[in-house]
């Protein structure tokens, strides 16, 4: 016999067989019980024989003196009789002379015979009574016809008359015949309902468990196969950072592209390892565009070597240099990896390949195309690889590729195509949504101007670059992690600026921030943000990282003492409570533009200071310091009495729903519609 190795076939097997052994049991189960049945049976019906020929036997007497009288009618009428003694029974009967022919049926009476008829079936079984020529009733039970059939001779004297024939129904249901078809008949509704639950239940577990369970298996197999490959790594991966560590040789760009190749294969491990010991685990679905697609090309250029024909050029149409998408860093990797090898293949036998790499804007999403001068894919594989995925031109290869990419950006709400044309190259699109930026991401840099500012990073250019953006401030630039001490730089009074990774220490940024406590006045400046065990220990330490590439264009924001201020505000034409700081500087410029007073407040508690109207427009920001909800403070302050209250946030707007106590949801902007006709009202006069 010949066994299948694949899953769902084995499950098949199981289940065909165990429907083939049910129904044998079934089968066997039955035969012996109505063996036993049918033998109780056959006593019951002799003994139902016999209790119908005494009933006869009974009336033989006065059945022939009315048939001599041609009193038919009232043969018909003790034959009823006799019918109903033995239960009820429906009856056929007729008197034939001694020829066999009909001379009257009860039915000819009502003219449903005419002529008269003997009932269906009994003419056969007359014939076989003539045969024996006894004098003696016949009483038999007729298989075909499933009926008791009673025959008798009616004498008078020496004189026969003829005979009364009768066909009655079982009214007792006394089966009998042969086992295996009694077996049937009495079990085949149960088997057919068995076997049609049975069919519909292999039709449902083939739709929804075979398909999940072979599925699983699968995905079992491949956990544990990536666990296995994440394992067998570790070894290598350690020579390779003993390279990392101390690149002796190396120049300075090889030693980066070195250090990123081993940090992303790294990545892969762990997550390989993550999804194998939690298989719903998510990575954050957040990456920098433009630094991951930076760093693949530069990966692949080093994978090229120095003396390859194919050129891969980058063009960015991109204002925020620091726009994400919605994917996680590994997995965005791993498609732009992928997309890039493909075209890279295509091109290996071409004189001067060139890989074009163009990002672009769209509304809300980001827009990648890939393109290469290659030699094509013929129409039926493009369309092939549109429906399924697949590989062409490649020996080695198994079509993951494409099928990864298609299922990832599916996964992330997004669109890919692929184009080609035979000597006209192939072209590759993606449209993946723009990721709003995460919480672990310094969006800006607020200094407060009493002070210091501890700037630790050992490349000097990122030195000079702080103290350039930094002029004003009192800045204290350190090289090696082994200079920083905390005794001479306190929390109380430095904000910090740290590098994550050092060349000349083992000690790293995380490690200083965690072990002194400064998750609150330190920032993480470093390369390394896409690291996503770098972003775990982030989040769980609560700081925030900076990407080196974003010290240029961070807002620096001067913290001012905002209540001093306001001592003097009363009854404000409107109030502002926001947590960010840079906010109340673009408010108050708002308030001075259209002429109206601002009371900008940090705080809900600190509105109890102040002289302000029920009817005063309050907007409260979505979510304040310590994860306290604009929401809740609305809640409290229309509660309170103040019925003017509007909602602000930074996201997007239809996607909030406005409690009745606030009138509205807005932007983080300053409200110039509600005040230009107060500030027109002013200069009037």
């Amino acid at each position: 016999m010949k066994v299948s190795k694949n899953p769902q076939g084995l499950i098949r097997i199981f289940i065909f067989g165990s429907l083939v052994l049910l129904l044998l049991f079934l089968l066997t189960g039955a035969l012996i019980l109505s063996t036993a049945f049918l033998k109780k049976e056959n006593e019951r019906s002799h003994i139902s024989i016999v209790q119908l020929e005494g009933l006869f036997e009974s009336q033989s007497r006065q059945l022939t003196e009315e048939v001599w009288t041609h009193s038919y009618e009232s043969v018909s009428e003790r034959v009823k009789r006799i019918a109903a003694a033995f239960g009820n029974g429906d009856y056929e009967m007729a008197l034939v002379d001694t020829n066999g022919d009909c001379f009257y049926n009860p039915k000819t009476l009502t003219g449903e015979a005419t002529p008269c008829l003997l009932p269906v079936g009994l003419s056969d079984d007359f014939t076989k009574l003539k045969s024996i020529n006894t004098n003696s009733p016949v009483t038999n039970f007729d298989e075909k016809l499933h009926r008791y059939i009673y025959m008798a001779p009616l004498d008078v004297g020496a004189i026969r008359k003829g005979y009364i024939l009768v066909s009655l129904s079982d009214p007792y249901g006394f089966y009998r015949g042969n086992s295996f078809l009694l077996t049937l008949r009495l079990f085949s509704p149960a088997i057919g309902g068995i076997i049609l639950l049975w069919f519909g239940w292999l039709f449902f577990s083939r739709r929804f468990i075979l398909r999940r369970l072979v599925d699983l298996e699968k995905n079992q197999a491949l956990f544990e196969l990536a666990a296995q490959l994440a394992h067998d790594i570790r070894s290598p991966l350690e020579a390779v950072k003993s390279v990392v560590d101390k690149p002796v040789g190396l120049i300075e760009h090889k030693q980066i592209i070195l250090r990123k190749a081993y940090s992303r294969i790294e990545n892969i491990k762990d997550d390989l390892l993550k999804k194998y010991k939690d298989p719903d685990a998510k990575n954050e679905e957040f990456a920098f565009a433009l630094t991951v697609i930076e760093s693949i090309i530069a990966e692949k250029y080093a994978g090229l070597g120095e003396e390859t024909k194919i050129k891969i050029n980058l063009e960015t149409h991109v204002i925020d240099l620091a726009v994400g998408v919605k994917l996680p860093t590994v997995d965005f990797s791993r498609v732009l990896s992928n997309i890039l090898s493909n075209s890279i293949e295509a091109l290996k036998d071409t004189k001067e390949g060139i890989i074009k790499v163009s990002v672009n804007e769209g509304f809300n999403k980001i827009l990648i195309k890939v393109m290469d001068n290659g030699p094509g894919i013929p129409e039926e594989t493009l369309n092939e690889i549109r429906t399924s995925g697949g590989t062409h031109g490649k020996q080695d290869g198994f079509g993951m590729g494409l099928r990864h990419a298609k299922s990832t950006v599916a996964q992330a709400q997004g669109q890919f195509s692929i184009d080609s044309k035979l000597g006209n190259g192939t072209t590759v699109n993606l449209e993946l949504p723009v990721a709003q930026r995460p919480e672990w991401v310094a969006n800006k840099i607020e200094v407060d101007k009493e002070k210091k500012i501890i700037v630790l990073d050992d490349d000097e250019s990122v030195r000079l670059l702080w103290q350039d953006r930094l002029q004003g401030y009192d800045v204290v630039c350190l090289a090696d992690p082994e200079e920083f001490d905390i005794g001479l730089y306190p929390p109380s009074s430095c904000l910090y600026l740290l590098d994550h990774e050092s060349i000349r220490s083992k000690v790293r940024g995380i490690d200083l921030i965690t072990s002194h406590g400064l998750a609150k006045q330190a920032i993480l400046v470093t390369s390394h943000f896409n690291d996503p065990k770098l972003q775990e220990s982030v989040i769980r330490v609560g700081t925030k990282i900076l990407p080196k590439f974003m010290i240029s264009q961070v807002p620096v924001v001067k913290i001012e003492k905002l209540l001093d201020t306001h001592n003097v505000i009363h009854n404000p034409d409107l109030v502002l409570i926001d947590d960010e700081s840079l906010n109340h500087m673009m408010w108050n410029e708002g308030a001075d533009e259209c002429g109206v007073s601002l009371l900008s407040l940090l705080a809900e508690d600190d509105l109890s200071k102040y002289n302000v109207a029920f009817d005063a427009p309050i907007f409260i920001d979505k979510k304040l310091e310590n994860d306290i909800s604009g929401y809740d403070v609305g809640k409290r302050l229309y509660d309170s009495g103040f019925k003017n209250l509007y909602l602000c946030t930074s996201g997007p707007l239809s996607a909030l729903k406005v409690p009745e106590f606030f009138k509205e949801v807005v932007g983080k902007d300053f409200p110039f519609h509600m005040f230009r006709k107060k500030e027109q009202t002013k200069s009037i006069s």
